[in-house]
């Protein structure tokens, strides 16, 4: 009898451990979630509709199912480089046409002023660079999902300090981030820095993630 009370508690903790925490679901699922968002800013349409939107699907769906089970994988940069690589590679990004967002900004200065026109038709001839602006906060806050999910504990349910700390974290982290992409979309909207630029782009950020990524220790 005596065996049988100490056994139970010990059997009892043990199938508690087979479990994962419902923290740790949420992080996963909200890493999965923005994710796949990136992926769908980054397509120029649908994911079937030709066969770079369907191996880019594809390679994010194998990385995000290994980066689930194992948030700490070096393979969960299979996700977010098939992303970039497919925003790369699109040749009229974001799908809006230059002469009609200055149609549209010169319109709008009709109305309004010459200047809040010329505004209005730099930002829409450029959503390109919001597209890429979006693409980007949606890798970000899956990376700080997964990242967390890598580091927090598997089991149990974390405290509330604890969600405060790693809040507060992640909300620097998006803050700094929006407004160092509001920064550099106005910087560059009107400037041609030519398709040479994608190449040291995409190495940054691939480097950047190398550095970045979570790891189990």
């Amino acid at each position: 009898m005596r065996l049988s009370q100490m056994m139970d508690p010990v059997a009892q903790r043990l199938l508690e451990l087979r479990t994962v925490s419902p923290s740790q679901l949420l992080l996963r699922g909200i890493g999965v979630a923005a994710t796949v968002a990136a992926l769908l800013l980054a397509s120029p349409g649908p994911l079937d509709s030709n066969l770079g939107s369907i191996l880019a699907a594809m390679t994010v769906a194998c990385g995000l199912l290994i980066q689930v089970l194992r948030p700490d994988s070096d393979l969960g940069l299979l996700s977010p480089i098939a992303v970039l690589l497919l925003l790369a590679g699109q040749g009229g990004l974001g799908g809006t046409d230059p002469t009609a967002g200055q149609s549209a900004g010169a319109s709008a200065g009709e109305s309004v002023g010459a200047s809040a026109g010329q505004s209005a038709g730099a930002v829409l001839a450029d959503g390109a660079l919001l597209t890429a602006a979006g693409v980007g906060f949606a890798l970000l806050v899956a990376h700080i999902a997964f990242a967390i999910a890598a580091t927090a504990p598997a089991h149990g349910v974390q405290s509330r300090s604890a969600w405060s700390l790693m809040g507060r974290g992640a909300a620097t982290v998006l803050g700094g981030s929006v407004l160092a992409s509001v920064v550099v979309v106005v910087a560059l909207i009107g400037v041609d820095l030519g398709p040479w630029m994608i190449v040291p782009g995409i190495l940054a950020v691939i480097a950047l993630f190398a550095v970045v990524l979570p790891r189990g220790d």
